[in-house]
């Protein structure tokens, strides 16, 4: 197995670079969501860097679904509160239970989101530094900085 770029490198702050100019990752073709859900999915994605989606695709799927997971425990909450309107043939014991369903599911997702990280990123204080670095960089982009690589037009 290939060792990680370094973040701090001058190839890794290109990488971040290339990553924030290429936009927020998306959902696969395979895995849609209604618009709804997008902001659930919007929030899933920005947990990793794009350079970690792009190496592990098929947690996108997962990711998919655990934003579409969080989308019905929201309308399911907004059922109980009022804030959505509730069919008068559903019963409450039959939301409550499909709600705990939902739940138990979402912390299933959250749980293979996290699987192997271990093994695939390295120990958990070393990601940390990783992912903090990648988003000050992303953060920071700009086009004035002479020392950070860019694509050129030519």
């Amino acid at each position: 197995m290939s060792r990680r770029q370094r973040i701090d490198s001058v190839a890794g702050t290109g990488a971040s670079f290339r990553a924030a100019l290429a936009g927020e990752v998306m959902p696969p073709d395979h895995s849609p969501l209604p618009a709804a859900a997008m902001p659930f999915w919007s929030a899933i994605a920005r947990g990793r860097t794009r350079e970690e989606w792009d190496a592990t695709p098929a947690l996108l799927s997962t990711a998919a679904s655990l934003a579409w997971t969080q989308w019905q425990i929201a309308t399911l909450r907004g059922m109980f509160d009022g804030s959505v309107e509730m069919d008068a043939s559903m019963k409450e014991a039959a939301l409550v239970t499909r709600l705990l369903d939902l739940n138990r599911l979402e912390m299933a997702y959250l749980r293979t989101l996290q699987q192997h990280a271990r093994g695939t990123q390295g120990e958990a204080r070393d990601v940390t530094k990783r992912r903090e670095a990648a988003k000050q960089i992303q953060d920071g982009v700009t086009f004035d900085d002479d020392l950070i690589p860019r694509p050129s037009v030519n």
